[in-house]
């Protein structure tokens, strides 16, 4: 598209960074409603209970039960569903559930809202920002959102750990240094804009 109608890819990067937010806003909603990519086991006020979690090869209930909970459906939202007809399956899962990070909606906060407002305030408010500003903003804080949040989620079974990392956390780093190399870009454009060059010496002075 850039270049069937003569555009700067960088600026039309920057245009479509500034919204990406917006869509992994309501990917990380979307998750949280459908009881995916939760968090760790935590006493925080605010955690939640994941159905999903009885499926967890490291699941651990509260209480002993006699819930067979191999035998519930896979998706929360299933297993909740067999709960609201089963009134001893609900009483079951309340007591042998673990309250979690809701993780998904601290990476809609991060993700999606505060990177957004700083990307939407970039390009509103600053003058001029240099092409690949926002492109640079954008994947440097997407990577550092990403990693931070992924220290409060609950490891997929069977992903592999390296360095106390996530497979997931560790795909962000390449986004981490990619967003440092084009801030780093950016910035020397503004720095050194393009057809600004050194006038000769007696340039100044006109002709003689």
């Amino acid at each position: 598209m850039a270049r069937k109608h003569s555009l700067s890819w960088v600026h039309l990067g920057d245009n479509l960074v500034t919204v990406a937010p917006i869509g992994l806003f309501l990917g990380r909603l979307a998750s949280f409603m459908d009881g995916d990519l939760f968090g760790r086991v935590t006493q925080v006020p605010w955690a939640v209970r994941f159905p999903a979690e009885i499926h967890l090869a490291s699941f651990q209930p509260v209480q002993a039960t006699r819930l067979a909970v191999e035998r519930l459906p896979v998706s929360s939202f299933d297993i909740m569903q067999v709960a609201h007809s089963v009134p001893q399956v609900m009483d079951a899962l309340l007591l042998i559930l673990n309250p979690r990070h809701p993780s998904q909606l601290y990476a809609a906060a991060l993700e999606g809202l505060l990177l957004f407002i700083v990307l939407y305030a970039v390009r509103t408010r600053a003058r001029q920002p240099p092409e690949g500003l926002l492109c640079g903003l954008f994947f440097l804080l997407h990577a550092v959102f990403h990693v931070g949040v992924g220290f409060l989620r609950e490891p997929r079974d069977g992903d592999p750990m390296w360095w106390g990392l996530s497979q997931g956390q560790l795909f962000s780093l390449p986004m981490f240094a990619v967003g440092l190399m084009m801030l780093g870009w950016s910035l020397s454009r503004r720095a050194h804009p393009a057809g600004l060059l050194a006038q000769e010496p007696g340039a100044a002075n006109g002709p003689c």
